[in-house]
């Protein structure tokens, strides 16, 4: 679904029940475009200590989750605070901009979901997180490192 800000669909958990169980525990994990929360639900199941942020108000005020999510702009959230940045691809119109934020700020890791996207736009966007390196992949899945 378009939105004003991006694209919404979302994330299909199966896809990332794996990478989280890897990854999550005892993180400080942001999910960039919360949409409905399943992503924080998924991630805090897995033991990480769960923050989202999502632009769209309607989203926002439909969510179970509205005590982990901040109804804004990721541009207004301090990234240096989580070692694990999630973001499904294209979620926002602002991706030059997002990925400036991650590169600048982001900590530790990086978790893109693609599913949606093709190889190229996806190549492109890791192409401009030129602080971070591509570690491990799983189904739909890039996980990146800070170098």
């Amino acid at each position: 679904m378009m939105t004003d800000k991006g694209i919404y669909v979302p994330s299909d958990l199966n896809d990332l029940k794996e990478c989280f169980r890897k990854f999550c525990p005892n993180s400080l994990f942001l999910d960039v475009g919360s949409g409905n929360g399943s992503v924080l639900e998924l991630a805090w199941k897995n033991s990480a200590t769960v923050r989202g942020v999502e632009i769209d108000k309607e989203f926002y005020e439909t969510t179970k989750f509205k005590r982990w999510i901040t109804n804004g702009h990721f541009d207004k959230i301090d990234f240096s605070i989580y070692n694990i940045i999630y973001y499904f691809l294209k979620g926002t119109d602002e991706q030059d901009k997002l990925a400036e934020k991650i590169n600048e700020k982001a900590r530790e890791k990086v978790i893109i979901y693609r599913r949606g996207s093709n190889q190229e736009e996806t190549d492109k966007f890791i192409a401009k997180l030129t602080n971070f390196k591509t570690i491990e992949t799983f189904k739909y899945i890039y996980i990146l490192n800070r170098v």
